[in-house]
């Protein structure tokens, strides 16, 4: 009887998690999903960085993640497109990618070295403040404006996380 009832139990629990995955939002798993690795890469990356520097581990990273989305490109067929696409793009878009790329890299070597400096939990929770700078940079940038009552909460309590890290852990 025991174990009928712990099928059972587990049977209910894949059942509501199933659902869930139903009925929540592509971009909402994507976007967990993503953290969840992010996660993991941080947690792994502090502890390499004792071993190496971190200019070879994100060598390393890029080297692996190039051959990883070539070999997606080339799999996917979206070179085809993308490839005339960019050859006749306009000098905005250029420059765009350039920033991209500039961007890109700044950003990883930063955190890399704020995980060196002090530690990827600490580091993490101080970066996932990055939404409040996209939403500044939109607005700057582009005009567009997404604040609502939730974005404004949201905004909110990632500043006052923030402030709270800062504050207890001088």
């Amino acid at each position: 009887m025991r174990f009928t009832s712990i099928i059972t139990a587990r049977l209910h629990r894949f059942q509501k998690i199933a659902l869930f995955a139903i009925l929540t939002p592509m971009w909402i798993i994507y976007s967990l999903a993503a953290a969840m690795f992010w996660g993991l890469d941080y947690a792994l990356t502090g502890k390499v960085l004792e071993k190496i520097q971190f200019s070879t581990l994100i060598t390393i990273e890029l080297f692996f993640g190039f051959i990883a989305m070539l070999g997606l490109m080339l799999a996917s067929g979206a070179y085809t497109a993308d490839l005339p696409a960019l050859l006749f793009s306009s000098k905005k878009t250029i420059l765009y990618i350039v920033l991209i790329i500039i961007c890109f890299n700044i950003g990883n070597i930063l955190i890399v070295l704020s995980i060196t400096k002090g530690n990827a939990t600490l580091s993490g929770l101080i970066e996932i403040s990055y939404p409040l700078f996209i939403a500044m940079f939109s607005w700057l940038l582009f005009n567009e404006v997404t604040v609502n009552l939730g974005t404004s909460i949201g905004g909110g309590l990632i500043l006052i996380g923030v402030l709270s890290i800062y504050l207890f852990n001088r």
